[in-house]
């Protein structure tokens, strides 16, 4: 699967777990990158990166720990638990409610679990 779709079929997340679990690191780099950064420098980030969206928050590196693992390759970094993803949206229930057709409910599907998780992404 190209990169581009790969990323548009999976959040960045659960394709970032998927080639680190596959051990195909290079296929989550742009392509246009891939000749300029090596294999293992590539799979320690994404393990960092796995280690900070950890469903729960305990299990998450402080900042201090982040830096620390960027900086030094002696560092034993834990093994990351695949990353939560729920998606919240309200859809229409009307099974077995017996409800007319311009009547509906809703519910709520988690966004995540802690329903807290916010990404804005900002230009440099």
């Amino acid at each position: 699967m190209p990169w581009v779709a790969a990323i548009s079929s999976y959040r960045l997340f659960q394709w970032a777990w998927k080639k680190w679990t596959e051990q195909t690191p290079m296929e989550f780099v742009d392509p246009t990158l891939r000749g300029s950064c090596s294999r293992n420098e590539v799979n320690r980030c994404i393990h960092i990166a796995l280690l900070c969206v950890q469903e729960n928050a305990s299990h998450r590196p402080s900042m201090a720990t982040i830096a620390l693992m960027l900086n030094n390759y002696s560092v034993t970094m834990s093994m990351p638990r695949q990353p939560a993803s729920f998606l919240r949206g309200r859809t229409p229930n009307r099974l077995n409610r017996g409800l007319d057709s311009d009547q509906s409910t809703t519910s709520s599907i988690p966004w995540s679990v802690n329903e807290v998780s916010v990404t804005e992404v900002y230009p440099r």
